[in-house]
């Protein structure tokens, strides 16, 4: 069973974030933002939290854009568009199909980005939407984070887990290590946690709006299983 994302998510700002190559907590460095007429810009967030402890792990700035420049104008959508697949390859539709895209998706790589994360196997770059920018309804399909380390502590089965199954998102306010933190479940399996670069919009999106979620994807090795679930919000 495939099921495609419905309602594309239309951002106004996307988060660039960074993860140390062997791995540990993923940390919003940046924003990329397109204005009405299609313009773009880059900005290290260089005065947040994320951004210290991300230079304390060993960030040291997206390659093409200088780290002592705050702002960056000049070449940032065509720097960003080549971490995407060329839409001339016979093999995008597969692509999309992987993030759970329509074949006819038509919209600019600023969407794409948002839909797809831009992430390489090189570095450990990865875009999400702010979702705070889009206006529902919407879909987003996200890996759900932390599988690994629920299977290790006996609190998923990942063999109960099938394609189509709903699940709950679950603000967990007793969690010591981050209070906005959202848990995802189903039933009484625990499948892990929502990136916390999107918890505090879909914490705010909640309050006005129906939010759902559905897995759409398994796979993954032993070591390191992943569960994709289109988040909806109505």
């Amino acid at each position: 069973m495939t099921i495609l994302i419905e309602n594309i998510p239309m951002p106004s700002r996307l988060l660039l974030t960074w993860q140390p190559v062997d791995g540990g907590s993923r940390y919003v460095i940046g924003e990329l933002l397109q204005d009405e007429s299609e313009g773009y810009e880059f900005n290290y967030l260089t005065d947040s939290k994320d951004f210290a402890k991300a230079r304390d792990n060993g960030f040291r700035g997206f390659p093409a854009f200088d780290i002592k420049v705050a702002t960056h104008r000049k070449d940032v959508m065509q720097t960003f568009s080549r971490r995407l697949p060329s839409r001339k390859r016979e093999d995008f539709d597969d692509y999309l199909l992987t993030f759970r895209l329509p074949a006819d998706f038509r919209e600019n790589d600023f969407v794409l980005l948002a839909c797809t994360g831009g992430k390489v196997a090189s570095d450990g770059f990865y875009f999400v939407p702010d979702l705070s920018s889009v206006r529902p309804p919407f879909d987003y399909v996200m890996e759900v984070a932390g599988t690994r380390h629920m299977i290790k502590e006996g609190r998923l089965a990942l063999d109960e887990i099938s394609i189509g199954d709903e699940v709950i998102l679950r603000n967990e306010d007793t969690n010591t290590v981050d209070p906005l933190a959202i848990l995802v479940t189903k039933n009484d399996n625990h499948l892990g946690y929502v990136n916390k670069a999107l918890c505090a919009a879909l914490r705010d999106l909640s309050k006005n709006h129906d939010v759902s979620g559905v897995v759409v994807r398994k796979n993954g090795s032993s070591d390191r299983p992943l569960i994709y679930a289109k988040v909806s919000v109505r």
